[in-house]
């Protein structure tokens, strides 16, 4: 039994067991073989509406009779018929016409046709065995039914197909209870290993069979041939409790799904009414052996089955050809084109198809419309032709035809071209008046301030009519200009006119926006409003065009005469309206012609006029434009009101343009209220047209574009940058210290130059205040080459003093920062210098007898210094010295320039100072070690021997110059002999001070003696009375430096002045003291 449509099979063989061995002979399976020549029926490329035709072979190959049992019917653009049954004997043939007659292209067509034949095919077949121990019983005398199996199955397997075109392939499988389900030989062509695989004995108890069946299924689902499982039983299932779920119903159901039939050979005890259902339910059959001869009749006559009435295909494929003609564009409108003249345009024919294209004709082009130049003829796959059409009126308005172009396509139908074009007697303007004012904006760069740069303008018309500028405004500082108006320039002329510009102040900038009134083209930005209401489509012109047609023509022109140049760049949007929610933008602002001629409408279908909020919406649209904006508007009714088209007002549309600086041309058509539209133009700065023929809308058109050349406001503008340097000296005063006559020092002065101009410094001079002598200040590396904006140089200052005190001049800079004039920087220093004054030497006089001691002055004094005074102070022993009133003066002394001299004397305990001042002329000293003058002493009984006369302090008036001291001179009384150990005057033999106080002085009970050593040394302290005797010693051995207390208390020791002397370390120090009871 065969299972419609199916084809894979699975075969269940149900095995009894036999006893003993069996030799079994190998059968020969005959069976047909089918071949059909061509395999599929290709066509190649067929051209469109022909036929092409092929013979298709069906030969039997095999070596028993075939039947083909059905062929499906064969379907449009293919056709030829199989007769069936087709009965073939072995080698027989017979030959079917089959052909494909495409009727569209280009394209590629296909038919799968199904047929039944009795053919054998590849399959994958699964052998499934039961090895319960059951299969070791008898099937017949001596020999088990395992063993009839093995032979049975031997000869089997040495059956299967492997020849060109078919391929079997097989696996074993075993089982017996759930768990023992086993792949014994996977699938393989080799039948060989196929035999070895086949079980020799049963050992189960169980037999699950719906479980085994499901497993082999799963194991067969990827197999790609027809699909055949055989189970070999003879037993049967022993039920969900022992087996599992799975039933008969669900195994049925699951090979269905995976295309397998399953074939069963039942023996013995076999339940073949359960087989049978399985098998029946799949599309395989069921079988019962009681031998050996039964087993391999019932496997070959499964494989007898795989040949008959299989179900295959054929295909049939074919593509088809044709030429495709393509038309681009598919309508052209010649705009307006002056009477006695021609426009002409190209139209592209394309063959897109895959066959030569032939151009059958072209017709319907009519005058005042014709070809220019031959019809193309042949155009090859992907090539293309042109087609030149030519519009050359010779009466006035709108012209229209439908020119038809018919190519040999398949099915092909003829291509409409709408030609369109308007006669007119005066053809549009190229460009008009275009006034270039070059260079603007005029730009005089950098002008360094308080001088004058002039540069030329140009004025000049590079349209093709003749310019007027009406009015130039005044031009006023820092520019100037020889402007002179009104004046006019011929097409291609050009005026030109000198500006100056004279910067005051700097650094800086300055510009100037001149108004310029003139007839000449500027750039626009032009909203194009059309209605596309339904009466522009059914109402026409007094000469018969579509109002529409005659909208698109008139708009189209206006477009042709938009300005794409260099210096011009024109912008155009198209909007069109009916209702207000159809307004619509159909080309945004662009400078594209191309685009927005594809945008001018064509057709108008709306239902309504609504004209002030169209107004509105196109006005937002052109806000932000940067050109010059003009908004035109064409329609041929009266606005629906505000029921239809909402609230907006004819105010509202005025209100919008003035606030965007928008100006409205309107056009009326027809109905259009003339009052209304007026009012909106006059109030927006535009005008208002009406037009009865096509040609009166292009002339309104054109009026509007040369109104917008004249009297049209331009802008020139001027600008300069005034530069120069800015100085900044630092510091403004150059203060030097003290400097020594002889020396000098230097200081640097930063020039900056904070401007945006070369900073020049002309001079640097040297003035002197007070007198100074300015050749004491130099400038040693002064300004050579300019200083450039941002930078800085450093010039430097040298002081030299050549004489004393404050020495002041002003060095006065002369630059050219035309802000501010010459800069005066302060240059001061004091120049100092120092002498020495010496008061030394040893001197001696007897008590009553007048003593003089010099004053030298070692060093040269200019007059230069000015030295006007001079004082000294001098210290000595007032015991044994007294100064006389008067100084003696000597005929080699320095000081007698001086008519006049004072000295005080200041008394103390133990001191005596006297002052010394010289003043009333200007001392000058051309010689080193001159004496200044000399100091008379009156010679006294003192305490002492010997007392250092000490010049304490010498200054000149203002301490210049300074003044250095070497002293002291030293005085000996020559009164008394000199005994080694009598103590003379301290000061003639002191070398330091160590002795810091003695306390109280006088002293009544004790003395403190405050002393200090500089160095480790013996120290020796010894009190002496005015002969010199030794009354007390003291005495320390390695004493280290630092400050020390000694306190010596008197025994027996009369009142008079007494002398403390110290000696440590070589040096000698000696203090007077009074003891008092």
């Amino acid at each position: 039994m065969t299972r419609p449509g199916a084809r894979y099979a699975l075969f269940c063989i149900l095995v009894c067991g036999i006893v003993g061995t069996h030799h079994v002979t190998a059968q020969t399976i005959h069976r047909p073989l089918l071949t059909i020549t061509p395999p599929r029926a290709e066509f190649d490329t067929t051209f469109c509406g022909t036929t092409k035709c092929m013979n298709v072979t069906f030969r039997n190959d095999g070596d028993t009779a075939l039947t083909v049992h059905s062929f499906e019917a064969i379907q449009s653009p293919f056709s030829g018929a199989v007769t069936t049954p087709l009965v073939l004997a072995p080698g027989e043939t017979s030959q079917v016409s089959m052909c494909y007659s495409p009727s569209s292209a280009p394209r590629a067509d296909s038919q799968l046709v199904s047929y039944v034949a009795d053919v054998r095919t590849s399959a994958s077949i699964g052998l499934l065995i039961d090895v319960t121990s059951s299969m070791n019983e008898e099937l017949e005398a001596g020999l088990t039914r395992m063993a009839a199996l093995q032979n049975s199955g031997t000869a089997f397997f040495q059956n299967l197909v492997d020849t060109t075109g078919i391929r079997d392939e097989a696996a074993v499988f075993s089982f017996q209870a759930a768990s023992e389900f086993r792949l014994v030989r996977d699938f393989t062509s080799n039948p060989g290993s196929l035999i070895t695989a086949i079980p020799d004995s049963g050992n189960g108890a169980e037999s699950c069979i719906y479980d085994a069946l499901n497993k082999t299924i799963n194991n067969m689902n990827n197999r790609l041939n027809q699909r055949i499982l055989i189970i070999v039983t003879d037993g049967s299932d022993d039920g969900t409790g022992v087996c599992g779920p799975l039933s008969r119903a669900g195994v049925i159901m699951q090979a269905n799904s995976e295309d397998v039939r399953i074939f069963s050979i039942g023996i013995g005890d076999a339940d073949t009414s359960s087989l049978r259902i399985l098998s029946e339910g799949t599309g395989g059959s069921t079988f019962y052996a009681q031998s050996q001869d039964e087993l391999n009749q019932a496997l070959m006559e499964i494989l007898n089955r795989l040949a008959t009435q299989v179900e295959q295909t054929f295909v049939l494929r074919g593509r088809s050809v044709s030429p495709v003609l393509e038309v681009d564009p598919a309508s052209i409108d010649f705009f307006t084109v002056e009477l006695g003249s021609s426009n002409c345009e190209d139209i592209t024919l394309r063959n897109t198809g895959d066959a030569p294209l032939e151009i059958l004709d072209v017709s319907g082009i009519a005058a005042p419309f014709s070809i220019q130049g031959a019809t193309p003829g042949t155009i090859m796959p992907g090539g293309q032709a042109t087609l030149t059409v030519c519009f050359s009126p010779t009466v006035s308005g709108f012209h229209s035809v439908l020119a038809t172009i018919e190519g040999n396509g398949c099915n092909a139908q003829p291509i409409e071209v709408q030609l369109r074009g308007v006669g007119f007697t005066n053809a549009a303007e190229a460009r008009g008046p275009i006034l270039i004012i070059g260079p603007n904006p005029l730009v005089f760069d950098t002008t360094f301030c308080s001088t004058s740069k002039c540069r030329d303008v140009s004025f000049t018309n590079i349209g093709d009519t003749v310019l007027t500028v009406s009015s130039i405004d005044p031009v006023t500082d820092p520019f100037s200009s020889n402007f002179t108006t009104p004046f006019q320039l011929q097409p291609n002329e050009s005026r030109s006119f000198e500006l100056c510009y004279a910067p005051l102040m700097a650094p800086g900038f300055d510009s100037q926006d001149i108004s310029i009134i003139a007839d000449t083209r500027v750039p626009l930005s032009v909203g194009l409003l059309f209605d596309v209401s339904g009466s522009m489509e059914f109402n026409e012109t007094s000469d018969g065009v579509p109002l529409i047609d005659a909208a698109r023509n008139a708009g189209l022109d206006f477009i042709s005469g938009l300005l794409d140049l260099p210096e011009i760049q024109d912008e155009a949007a198209v909007f069109t309206f009916e209702t207000a929610a159809n307004f619509a933008t159909e080309q945004a602002f662009t400078a594209n012609k191309a685009l927005l001629n594809a945008a001018v409408p064509s057709t108008a279908t709306g239902n309504a006029t609504c004209i002030y909020d169209a107004l509105v919406k196109t006005i937002n649209a052109m806000s932000a434009r940067q050109n010059r904006r003009v908004l035109i508007i064409l329609s041929d009714g009266e606005d629906s009101g505000t029921g239809t088209c909402g609230g907006t007002t004819p105010q509202n549309a005025i209100d919008a343009a003035t606030t965007n600086d928008v100006a409205i041309y309107t056009i009326g058509l027809g109905t259009a209220d003339p009052t209304i539209l007026t009012n909106i133009a006059n109030q927006t700065g535009g005008e208002f047209y009406t037009a009865n023929t096509a040609s009166d809308l292009v002339a309104v058109y054109r009026a509007i574009a040369t109104s917008l050349s004249q009297d049209v406001e331009l802008e020139f503008s001027m600008e300069g940058e005034s530069v120069t340097p800015t100085i900044q000296i630092t510091p403004l005063n150059v203060e030097f210290d003290s400097i020594r006559v002889g020396n000098d020092d230097c200081m640097f002065l930063e020039i900056e130059n904070g401007g945006n101009a070369e900073l020049d410094i002309e001079s640097i001079t040297r003035l002197s205040i007070g007198g100074t002598d300015i050749d004491q200040f130099t400038i040693t590396n002064p300004p050579q080459a300019p200083i450039q904006p941002g930078e800085s140089i450093a010039v430097q200052v040298c002081f030299a003093p050549t004489r004393l005190r404050m020495q002041e001049i002003e060095l006065e800079v002369v630059h050219n920062d035309c802000n501010q004039g010459p800069i005066t920087v302060e240059a001061s220093g004091i120049g100092w210098d120092s002498v020495t004054v010496v008061l030394v030497g040893e001197y001696a006089a007897r008590p009553g007898n007048r003593v003089t001691i010099p004053v030298i002055l070692q060093d040269e004094i200019p007059a230069e210094y000015e030295v006007t005074q001079i004082s000294l102070t001098i210290d000595y022993n007032k015991t044994l010295l007294n100064p006389i009133n008067q100084p003696i003066l000597t005929s080699n002394n320095i000081s007698e320039v001086f008519p006049t001299l004072n000295h005080s004397n200041t008394y103390g305990l133990d001191f005596a100072e006297t002052e010394f001042t010289l003043s009333g002329g200007t001392l000058v000293n051309t010689a080193p070690n001159s004496e200044l003058f000399g100091i008379a002493f009156l010679a006294l009984h003192g305490n002492a021997m010997q007392t250092p006369v000490q010049l304490i302090d010498a200054q000149f008036e203002d301490g210049n110059p300074r003044v250095g001291i070497v002293s002291p001179a030293t005085f000996s009384s020559d009164s008394l002999c000199f005994q080694e150990e009598r103590l003379i005057d301290a000061s003639a033999r002191y070398t330091r001070s160590l002795i810091l106080s003695t306390s109280p002085n006088p002293f009544g009970e004790f003395v403190r003696i405050h002393y200090s050593i500089v160095r480790d040394s013996d120290v020796r302290i010894t009190v002496h009375n005015t002969l010199g005797d030794v009354l007390h010693r003291h005495e320390r051995s390695g004493v280290p430096p630092g400050e020390y207390m000694l306190t010596y208390t008197p025994e027996d020791l009369r009142p008079g002045i007494y002398f403390i002397r110290l000696e440590a370390g070589g040096d000698i120090d000696t203090h007077s003291t009074v003891h008092v009871k």
